[in-house]
């Protein structure tokens, strides 16, 4: 037997997408249609805001302030399993133009305790030069930073006592000389800039053995010294009140720089071999002031 199908007409004025989309609502009422729940997360927010009623002068009474707005926003992070990467404080000041003080730490932290004592500690060396009408406190987020050591591996000290003795060291030698050398692109010695101390995670594992080798320590200054010439190489030096004979001289290493923009300089370097005592030394010879000092000493 034959059957006949035909198509059902669609409803006047009634889409073709309009009518599967009833039947789905249709099937999600009666409980038919597979689906799944999403759910929309709020943003992270980590940010507070305090307008005051009188202005605050004393460092005290604004940490008083801060104090709970930080642990807010660290309640906040916690929530999200966040530490705090870095904090940012924004102060309305009297008759002043704002007031904005920045704070890293070295790793991504959790502590209230340690963020609020480096803010202290950073404020007492900048503190704002007019009395505070409102205070914004922001914060960056990032995800804790976890490393394993080995079993045999030397402890470290713990991340919190090092950003509190760079605050610190910050506080009494300036921001411009705490953190970490980077060589600049110069031949010049000792040509370096600070950089923010930021530690690595070392992965655990033994490193290949490297050949031993000697290591330049370096006389921030240069001491001076009286040097005696033969044949154009330096066979004697008059050094810390002694009379001493070189064994052997290596030299000279020339270098120059810095010729474009009026700051030039041009030394020559040689390494020498001292009979009595036996060491090395490295001398140097300044052409502009026409002046010999010794750079350092062999370890």
């Amino acid at each position: 037997m034959l059957g006949v199908c035909r198509s059902v007409p669609l409803p006047p004025n009634r889409s073709k997408g309009a009518f599967i989309m009833e039947k789905r609502l249709q099937r999600l009422a009666r409980g038919m249609e597979d689906h799944l729940l999403v759910p929309e997360e709020a943003d992270l927010v980590l940010s507070e805001t305090a307008a005051l009623d009188t202005p605050l002068v004393l460092l005290d009474s604004l940490l008083f302030v801060v104090s709970p707005m930080l642990e807010r926003i660290m309640c906040r992070a916690i929530e999200r399993a966040y530490a705090l990467r870095s904090l940012t404080l924004g102060l309305q000041l009297d008759k002043a133009p704002a007031y904005e003080r920045h704070i890293r730490p070295a790793i991504a932290t959790q502590s209230r305790e340690l963020l609020l004592k480096l803010l202290n500690l950073d404020l007492q060396t900048h503190p704002p030069q007019a009395a505070i009408l409102g205070v914004t406190l922001t914060a960056e987020a990032a995800r804790p930073q976890t490393a394993q050591r080995g079993l045999f591996q030397a402890q470290f000290p713990e991340p919190d006592k090092l950003d509190i003795l760079l605050a610190r060291l910050r506080s009494i030698a300036g921001d411009h000389n705490v953190g970490a050398a980077e060589l600049c692109n110069s031949h010049r010695d000792d040509e370096v800039t600070m950089t923010a101390f930021r530690p690595s995670v070392l992965a655990v594992g033994s490193s290949p053995s490297k050949p031993s080798c000697l290591a330049l320590r370096r006389f921030r200054p240069a001491q001076p010294v009286r040097v005696s010439l033969k044949n154009g190489m330096p066979s004697l030096l008059f050094w810390q009140g002694g009379r001493l004979d070189l064994a052997e001289v290596k030299g000279p290493w020339q270098s120059s720089g810095y010729w474009w923009d009026g700051r030039r300089w041009e030394a020559d370097e040689w390494d020498a071999v001292v009979m009595q005592p036996l060491y090395a030394l490295r001398l140097r010879y300044e052409r502009a002031p026409k002046a010999w000092t010794v750079a350092g000493v062999y370890d």
